[in-house]
């Protein structure tokens, strides 16, 4: 990348992050004229189609993303997202197991691939990734995503008959749950 792009690509991104998601579109898109193939720039424009909710440009800008760098794994991940708001389960459920396959310590990827496994009536590989998700739960973003991890387990568990194990889990988000409260009040 020469000097031109950088400043041109450095211009989008600070476009994008103030928030002015249009004239980022327009900077990115003219940025691939001169760099069809940078992971970057795809990356970013997909993103900023992402946050406008244009998921059928976001995916078009992910995928080309991956044909430069078919390994990426936050874009496989948000690929798999823009897949997910378009109701295109089959394509989110492959991407997501694209990313464990890469990254099996993917917390959020294993968490959602189990529930789009549930969804669509895969229990028993549900199962395993959440298995897995609880295996990397310190990679979990904050206790809102572990409670929701051992209630979405717990809800699975419940619909296969397994009321024992479900029960352990409502019991592990319940203290969890009361853990977080008491971080939240002050002492008196």
């Amino acid at each position: 990348m020469n000097i031109e792009d950088k400043t041109r690509f450095h211009d989008a991104v600070q476009l994008h992050k103030t928030g002015d998601l249009d004239a980022a579109i327009i900077a990115y898109l003219d940025c691939l004229q001169d760099q069809p193939k940078s992971t970057e720039v795809c990356y970013n424009l997909a993103t900023a189609y992402g946050q406008l909710g244009q998921w059928f440009s976001a995916i078009k800008y992910y995928q080309q993303a991956l044909e430069v760098q078919p390994q990426a794994v936050q874009v496989l991940h948000n690929l798999s997202l823009a897949f997910l708001n378009t109701e295109q389960f089959g394509a989110a459920i492959v991407h997501l197991q694209q990313v464990v396959a890469l990254q099996p310590e993917h917390f959020g990827a294993q968490h959602l691939l189990a529930c789009l496994l549930f969804k669509t009536d895969n229990a028993h590989e549900a199962r395993e990734h959440y298995e897995a998700a609880l295996a990397c739960q310190e990679q979990a973003q904050d206790d809102e995503d572990l409670l929701q991890l051992h209630y979405n387990f717990a809800v699975m568990l419940l619909t296969v008959g397994d009321l024992n194990a479900a029960l352990s889990q409502l019991k592990l988000a319940h203290a969890r749950s009361e853990e977080h409260t008491s971080e939240l009040q002050s002492p008196d």
